[in-house]
């Protein structure tokens, strides 16, 4: 694949010390530490007309459209990469994310491509030459190749005021909106390009890039037209005191630059570069700094503000990489000494199950000392609380939700706060009972009572209908305490797992921990759920099928009150 493009421009926008922090970094990532997501981008800030593209495309030698009645509509994101292999790649970005990225197929690319990607992606756009309308949609290309570093150019379309035959106010909130999506960004480098032909006070540019800047940290001043002020004049003169940095109420901490932009006349980049050279050395804006102006002493200053953002997204590597050594370190250690005999082998896993032992049986026990269970507040692995605060739970949704039928309004009975927010996490999720009435109730059981008669002697109740209506009423019971089991299995299991990655290490990075999960925890556990289940039927079974009668305290006690005076 053939990209043609000024490399030389670029290499200017990457100091030797830059490209050097680019290879640590690249080495770094390689190792899984030390990635850096938060690549410096630049964009420009303007008002129509004030020569945004002219300076990007000053920087990167990319033709831009620049001449003529063009009017950026949307952004365009120019976009390098590192990487092995020759790629580029063009593609549209909707603003409504249900929409698919849009893509183009491009065999190669020169400088000189950039416009007609541009119309290909106004008309997928449905922006028509003599459209008034903007879009959120972002052109998005992408080069990467062997020779390439990371860096982000965006145009941004320009702010304007006032609705004209070419735009509207709806475009103009568009504009706005999209510009100040990219000046948000803390990862932007902000160009904000003025026109030294209009006054000073009335750049809109100005104002916004210290609303979302007010330290201008990352705001480059640019000035652009110093060809087309009247020498001498005040405004010229005003001007030069801003790209000297010196006029008060716009002073920026990265400074101010002045370019000259290519005219239509001048048909090569090269001829641009020249005649820009002996215009600030025979102009009034000769005063300006070297460094200060022209579009190879713009590159170099930008280079340095990407450079320093670089470092400042590498200043947490060191850590990162202190974090990641003791996590390795720890990952060894947990591994143990080599163990190359039976003998070896047996004593790891012994020691592995003597701190399992132990952990555990603080665990059941509620001593939660240990660095394990974390602090006051933690709860996740505090297994005693955790299975106390679930029977609680368990005993609160019988009372209110284990019958399925309430005469009358329920008093309202509240749960505990402590036991609400434990709820919240652990939902049991159970429909409330069916309200009925005393009289609905008892209509009810007589229609039931009529239809259910046996050998019983008239007005005698029927055991039969009692033990329907018990079962009835009980019905809730058993999908209760089947949810309630798998809960605490599942709590009980999590903490168990908790504790042997712990003990050992994670699954991923030791097979010891893997094996021991799944070939004895989850086996433990389905087999222990399974059986709690059976004892759940076995429990229920009298009830479910009829064979035992409840009875209620008072008669009970009754009875054996009775049986005591007899002896």
């Amino acid at each position: 694949m053939d990209v043609n493009i000024d490399l030389d421009a670029f290499d200017q926008l990457n100091s030797p010390e830059a490209r050097a922090l680019h290879e640590v970094a690249d080495r770094l990532s390689s190792c899984g530490v030390g990635r850096i997501v938060n690549l410096p981008q630049i964009i420009v800030v303007g008002e129509q007309s004030a020569g945004k593209s002219s300076v990007l495309e000053a920087i990167s030698r990319v033709r831009f459209p620049v001449h003529g009645n063009v009017c950026t509509r949307f952004a365009t994101e120019l976009v390098l990469r590192q990487a092995n292999d020759t790629r580029v790649d063009v593609s549209i970005k909707h603003a409504d994310q249900s929409q698919p990225s849009r893509s183009f197929q491009k065999t190669g690319f020169s400088e000189d491509d950039l416009p007609g990607i541009i119309q290909e992606a106004k008309q997928c756009m449905g922006i028509s030459g003599d459209s008034r309308d903007f879009s959120r949609d972002v052109l998005r290309l992408e080069i990467e190749g062997p020779s390439m570093y990371p860096l982000t150019l965006v145009d941004l379309p320009g702010i304007f005021q006032s609705e004209t035959a070419e735009q509207s106010m709806k475009g103009k909130h568009i504009v706005d909106e999209l510009v100040e999506s990219y000046m948000k960004q803390k990862n932007s480098i902000m160009l904000v390009v003025i026109e030294a032909t209009k006054q000073l006070a009335n750049h809109e540019a100005l104002k916004k890039v210290k609303e979302y800047d007010p330290q201008s940290v990352r705001t480059i001043g640019v000035i652009t037209k110093p060809d087309l002020t009247k020498p001498g004049y005040t405004a010229e003169k005003t001007y030069i005191q801003v790209a000297k940095n010196q006029e008060s109420a716009n002073k920026l901490q990265l400074g101010w630059h002045v370019l000259r932009n290519r005219a239509e006349d001048e048909g090569s980049l090269e001829d641009r570069d020249e005649t820009e050279d002996l215009f600030f050395q025979t102009s009034a804006w000769s005063s300006v700094p070297r460094g200060d102006r022209g579009v190879a002493g713009l590159r170099k200053k930008l280079s340095r503000v990407l450079f320093d953002h670089i470092r400042q997204n590498l200043g947490g590597v060191e850590q990162d990489i202190e974090i990641q050594l003791q996590e390795r370190q720890q990952e060894r250690d947990r591994l143990g000494k080599p163990r190359t005999s039976p003998e070896d082998k047996r004593s790891f896993l012994l020691a592995i199950a003597a701190e399992f032992q132990r952990l555990a049986r603080d665990g059941m026990h509620g001593r939660y000392s240990d660095a394990f269970f974390g602090g006051l507040n933690d709860e996740e692995r505090k297994l005693r609380a955790q299975i106390r605060n679930f029977n609680r739970v368990f005993d609160f949704i019988l009372a209110t939700k284990g019958h399925k039928e309430q005469i009358g309004d329920p008093k309202c009975q509240l749960a505990p706060e402590y036991l609400t927010s434990f709820q919240a996490n652990h939902p049991y999720d159970f429909p409330l009972p069916e309200l009925t009435t005393q009289k609905e109730m008892s209509a009810r059981l007589q229609k039931q009572a009529a239809a259910n008669q046996g050998s019983e002697f008239s007005g005698s109740p029927s055991q039969e209908l009692v033990i329907q209506l018990f079962q009835h009423q009980s019905s809730p019971w058993k999908s209760i305490a089947e949810y309630h089991i798998s809960q605490v299995t599942l709590a009980a299991k999590a903490f168990v797992d908790q504790l042997f990655k712990h003990i050992i290490g994670l699954p991923d990075t030791n097979r010891t921990t893997e094996t021991i999960l799944s070939l004895c925890v989850d086996a433990f556990f389905a087999e222990r759920e399974q059986l709690l289940r059976n004892k759940l039927d076995e429990i229920l079974k009298p009830y479910a099928q009829g064979y035992a009668i409840p009875l209620s305290r008072r008669e009970l006690y009754g009875k054996e009150e009775k049986v005591t005076k007899k002896e």
